[in-house]
């Protein structure tokens, strides 16, 4: 696992990393508390529709 630091969109600079590092797939962690919103939020939801790897959410535990 790593961690990077950068600036500008969240979604580009995964879609960036993981074509440079050949990431296998993306692990995101939710915080929102109603499904929708965990579903549907703008990063999370951004990051679905530009990544090429499979997304892993996890929800934020109860």
């Amino acid at each position: 696992m790593k961690t990077f630091n950068l600036e500008g969109s969240l979604a580009e600079n995964i879609q960036s990393v993981v074509k440079e590092k050949k990431i296998y797939m993306i692990v995101m962690g939710g915080h929102n508390k109603k499904v929708e919103d965990f579903i549907f939020g703008s990063d999370i939801f951004d990051v679905i529709h530009k990544a090429r790897c499979p997304i892993l959410i996890l929800p934020e535990p109860a």
